[in-house]
């Protein structure tokens, strides 16, 4: 799986606030960022690509969901709770998943483009990652993939 996520191009990214710190590369990645808060809170985005499909959509969430102690939903369900983006002339789903004790947040965006998926993953701590969506959707939306 390596061997294919790495004959992927990097993509032109959208806007990084500078508070965003690149972190080490990584062989599934095609992007990486980190940030912490002087409170400490912390969050990290991971930007990954795939060929085909990668399971689908209901089988991505409910992973996401079991990252946060989250039980599986219906395909139902996560169709219910999508939402759209437009990334250029791309059409992908974003996703809000909250731990059920509130304390970790992910805001996920799935992105179909010729016969891969691209995956943009905002993860940490609630307030963190709330505070960073914003930043976070405007990057996705303006990054160019390849």
């Amino acid at each position: 799986m390596q061997a294919e996520v790495a004959s992927f191009s990097e993509p032109k990214w959208g806007p990084v606030p500078k508070t965003w710190i690149a972190t080490a590369p990584n062989p599934m990645r095609k992007g990486s960022w980190s940030i912490t808060q002087a409170d400490g809170s912390k969050a990290e985005i991971a930007v990954t690509v795939f060929p085909g499909d990668v399971g689908g959509d209901t089988a991505n969430v409910n992973r996401w969901r079991g990252q946060l102690g989250l039980e599986k939903v219906s395909d139902e369900k996560i169709k219910s709770d999508q939402s759209p983006i437009s990334v250029g002339n791309l059409s992908g789903r974003v996703y809000q998943l909250a731990s059920a004790d509130g304390k970790k947040f992910t805001t996920a965006v799935i992105l179909p483009k010729n016969n891969a998926t691209w995956f943009f993953k905002l993860t940490g701590d609630t307030a963190m990652v709330n505070a960073e969506k914003e930043s976070f959707l405007k990057m996705v939306t303006q990054t160019q993939l390849p």
